[in-house]
């Protein structure tokens, strides 16, 4: 199995790096596995059926947000753990913390498993256009055109994604002041002037933030 990217361009506005860009890898999605889908493989898998599987799946979802609530750290075996990270805004001192105006939210951490995050270590990567330029090249494709402004493609699609406020996986533009394409998302990093905490449980803070 391989995994498609494409390659995208990120621009920092500040530190020692500011204005010089880098090239970073993207991943493209192929398809988009629904709820309905997912549970039709695991019933044809097993001897559950469909209603039975996606009941549980939606059970499983719901008890998982509750245990976050409470600040439990929930582990589903290989798949890896899910656990809270709080955002927040730096104060001088211990006494000027308020939790009112300096916590700006919270993340969702998720840590795969050691078997599940193994699996992915050998995997293939596959460069493809960027998805703007993918749609560029298919409209022109249908019009009789015979070249297209690639870079045009890029700042269209940038534009409109900015526009919309969308920021669906796949896209093809990076988001600036953050950086989600090279770099890591594990806790303690500092984006802006917020700091997502690291974990206190004693483990590593190796997992991704999906910010809710």
């Amino acid at each position: 199995m391989s995994v498609s990217y494409s390659l995208v361009k990120y621009v920092p506005k500040f530190g020692k790096n500011a204005g010089k860009g880098k090239f970073y890898a993207r991943a493209q999605v192929n398809e988009k596995t629904s709820l309905k889908k997912f549970s039709k493989m695991i019933a044809m898998q097993t001897t559950v059926t469909y209603a039975d599987v996606t009941a549980v799946l939606v059970s499983a979802v719901e008890n998982l947000i509750l245990e976050l609530q409470r600040g439990n750290q929930v582990e589903f075996g290989d798949l890896g753990k899910f656990r809270l990270q709080i955002v927040s805004d730096g104060a001088d001192s211990a006494a000027d913390f308020k939790s009112d105006i300096h916590i700006k939210g919270v993340n969702v951490q998720y840590a795969p498993g050691p078997e599940l995050y193994s699996v992915f270590q050998n995997m293939e990567f596959v460069q493809v256009a960027s998805r703007a330029v993918q749609r560029a090249a298919l409209k022109a494709e249908k019009e009789g055109a015979k070249t297209i402004d690639i870079e045009e493609a890029k700042k269209a699609a940038s534009k409109k994604q900015n526009t919309s406020g969308d920021s669906s996986a796949g896209g093809d533009s990076s988001t600036d002041g953050e950086h989600t394409s090279g770099g890591s998302t594990t806790g303690g990093s500092t984006t802006g002037g917020s700091t997502t905490g690291g974990s206190t449980d004693g483990e590593g803070s190796d997992g991704d933030n999906v910010s809710l």
